[in-house]
């Protein structure tokens, strides 16, 4: 017993714990476990925008996304790309 659990004896313990390994998200979400292969320079150019999750990214139109600095039609294609792959996936 401590002062954040004072009854402890009324709580549970756990059966079991399932965890799961992923590769991070590019995106950088803590919660992200469908990440996306992209290369260093379309990377970086992801990492710039204000997309919060892949699917922000999805929802940008290809106007807004070849309007990001450094991003051009090949990046623009590998993302499309990647998108594309991961919902097929899922």
């Amino acid at each position: 017993m401590n002062a954040l659990t004072p009854n402890a004896a009324a709580i549970p313990a756990p059966v079991g714990l399932l965890a799961e390994l992923t590769h991070r998200c590019p995106l950088r979400c803590p919660y992200c476990s469908n990440p996306l292969d992209l290369d260093r320079r379309s990377r970086n150019c992801v990492l710039s925008t204000d997309a919060q999750t892949v699917g922000d990214l999805d929802d940008m139109t290809d106007g807004e996304l070849i309007r990001i600095p450094n991003l051009g039609r090949k990046s623009l294609d590998e993302i499309r790309a990647a998108i594309a792959a991961l919902q097929t996936r899922s």
